[in-house]
């Protein structure tokens, strides 16, 4: 599930049963990490939007 919704589906296989642990566990780390740079960036994203809001202008 976190490869389908994380990764773009050109870089996805058709059929994971072909793969070998090592390919999945790979396609399993990239997603792991784009999961992590959104979760960054909403963070980044909330917290500008909260300085642009509570500022004391």
């Amino acid at each position: 599930m976190l490869i389908y919704k994380y990764l773009p589906r050109e870089i996805v296989p058709e059929s994971f049963e072909e793969l070998t642990f090592e390919e999945f566990y790979d396609l399993y780390a990239q997603a792991d990490c784009a999961r992590e740079l959104i979760i960054d960036e909403i963070r980044a994203g909330v917290a500008q939007g909260i300085a642009d809001n509570f500022t004391d202008e």
